[in-house]
């Protein structure tokens, strides 16, 4: 994946100065672009979805979500990405 994104200049990998065994992963200015762009489609399918359901049928759906995320334990996701800045 990571190679991908390099390939195509969205992303770069810089050495750590301090342990050759890691890598970080930056996004290139093209790729913040990107991101920008599909977060910006992404916030505006789901303002659609969101606006054409019933509040109680979406309240399930995040409940769904919740219980999902939990059986994964993917405890590092959060509502905080969504509403991240990635204009920077």
């Amino acid at each position: 994946m990571v190679n991908g994104l390099v390939e195509r200049d969205y992303a770069r990998v810089i050495h750590s100065t301090q342990d050759s065994r890691r890598r970080f992963v930056e996004l290139t200015p093209k790729g913040r672009e990107y991101l920008t762009a599909v977060v910006t489609t992404l916030r505006a399918l789901n303002d659609e979805v969101v606006a054409n359901v019933d509040a109680d049928r979406l309240a399930d759906a995040y409940s769904v979500l919740e219980f999902v995320k939990d059986g994964f334990g993917v405890d590092h996701l959060s509502a905080e990405f969504v509403t991240t800045d990635v204009s920077r």
